[in-house]
């Protein structure tokens, strides 16, 4: 939410975005965590799929945002006014071309 606050204003200061990586980082340690402990809730018979499980789902939304951001990125779907985009952008799935109306700061509502 506070990374598509900042991306609206375009003079928001980079300090605003260094703490907004700090607090993912967070998020990224408790993933490393729960991989490093949740062998003590499963039998050893089941540590494998729970890993698996855990691994699996937790970088299938990385996996996901990676295609979904670029495309919330090109509709006004939440507040906010357009960037024009500068430079051609590829994503996994097309080109966005120079001259579009962007609205950046949607990505990271979505994300």
């Amino acid at each position: 939410l506070g990374t598509g606050i900042a991306l609206q204003d375009i003079n928001t200061p980079l300090w605003v975005f260094q703490c907004l990586a700090l607090l993912s980082g967070i998020g990224g340690g408790n993933f490393a965590s729960s991989m490093s402990n949740i062998s003590y809730f499963f039998p050893k018979k089941k540590q494998g799929l729970a890993l698996g499980l855990n691994a699996g789902l937790g970088n299938f939304g990385v996996t996901t945002m990676q295609i979904l951001i670029p495309l919330v990125m090109t509709a006004g779907i939440f507040v906010g006014e357009p960037m024009i985009l500068e430079n051609t952008s590829g994503t996994l799935i097309g080109k966005i071309p120079a001259g579009s109306e962007t609205w950046i700061h949607n990505g990271g509502f979505v994300w």
